[in-house]
């Protein structure tokens, strides 16, 4: 499940609910159940957690109760962070939440909390079988994002690809939507490369939900100079950065790509289900996603055409057509 599902996981297995702590208390969130007290947490996320990090984890208070979210984690990751006083939940990308929950008397409580349907339905619709074909979907990006003709030779040198994998691709996969002229490969057909696009590319698996009260540009911002001081690489795409390619209306939320969940905390962030959540992060399966693209005032960007998958995949559709429509436009003018 994502980690933000973990909520409704908890709330739907375990009976145990998410709530917002009091005014100026320094917590993220309040969680209570049956045989849970109210108890504030503090939120931690990381990819994997093992004894030796456990520590970075230890706060010099009593409260709020330090939560940390991850991937994976080992038994005795879970077991040494307990005796520290730090609440584990340990959540795959499939399968159940599992942890330890420390409440506000110090009391521990086992967790195993069952995916929802929702969240189960929507791993299945995002598991795709055999290897993803990376290559041709940069392949396809790169000639979408430059209307002049290449060879297979330069557009394997600016993808770090083979010269075979680039001439099986435009021979096969992309062979519907291409054409060979005397100057080299360009594309014949770009709306229906578009669809084809928009129905291969897959979602990223693996997202978290923040919510903000910043509205989301400035909001952008702040993660941004949080992963950048963090040494994380990110790409900002949907909403935010097709307003800075194509100015169409004020986004409502935050998409960001990162090599790595990150706790946003520190960028004024509260974790949140992701259908709730005003900026999400979404781990970067695309090996490309990250390296291309461009910086605008002090912000790295997704590329134009991966930021418009992103809308698509979102549903942003009046957002999408319009970048859409500029993209093809410019491609028009250049060719």
């Amino acid at each position: 499940m994502l980690i933000s599902d973990v909520w409704a996981a908890l709330a739907e297995t375990c009976e145990i609910e998410l709530g917002a702590p009091r005014d100026g208390h320094p917590a993220d969130v309040v969680l209570s159940g049956p045989d849970l007290p109210p108890t504030e947490y503090d939120i931690k996320t990381v990819e994997a957690l093992s004894p030796s990090r456990v520590q970075r984890y230890v706060a010099p208070q009593a409260t709020p109760r330090q939560l940390v979210l991850t991937r994976k984690a080992t038994e005795k990751a879970v077991a040494t962070a307990a005796s520290a006083g730090i609440s584990v939940l340990v959540v795959p990308e499939h399968g159940p939440a599992r942890g330890t929950l420390i409440d506000v008397a110090g009391v521990e409580h086992h967790i195993h909390a069952e995916p929802t349907a929702t969240a189960t339905s929507l791993a299945r619709a995002r598991k795709r079988p055999g290897k993803e074909p990376w290559g041709v979907f940069a392949l396809a990006v790169a000639l979408m994002s430059d209307a002049a003709p290449r060879t297979q030779r330069a557009l394997a040198e600016q993808l770090g690809l083979s010269q075979p994998r680039v001439s099986q691709a435009l021979r096969a996969q992309l062979a519907p939507f291409v054409a060979s002229r005397a100057a080299g490969w360009t594309v014949s057909e770009p709306v229906d490369l578009l669809g084809w696009l928009s129905s291969a590319y897959p979602r990223p698996s693996t997202e978290a939900g923040w919510l903000s009260l910043e509205d989301p540009v400035p909001a952008t911002r702040a993660v941004a100079r949080l992963l950048d001081e963090q040494g994380v690489r990110y790409a900002v795409t949907g909403q935010v950065a097709a307003d800075e390619y194509a100015p169409w209306a004020r986004p409502t939320r935050s998409t960001i790509l990162v090599e790595s969940l990150t706790d946003l905390s520190h960028a004024g962030c509260t974790p949140v289900p992701v259908q709730q959540a005003t900026v999400v992060t979404a781990v970067a399966e695309d090996p490309n996603a990250l390296l291309s693209g461009r910086d605008r005032a002090g912000v790295h960007l997704a590329d134009p055409w991966r930021t418009w998958l992103r809308l698509t995949q979102d549903g942003d559709t009046a957002a999408a057509d319009h970048l859409r429509d500029v993209l093809l436009r410019d491609r028009a003018v250049v060719a």
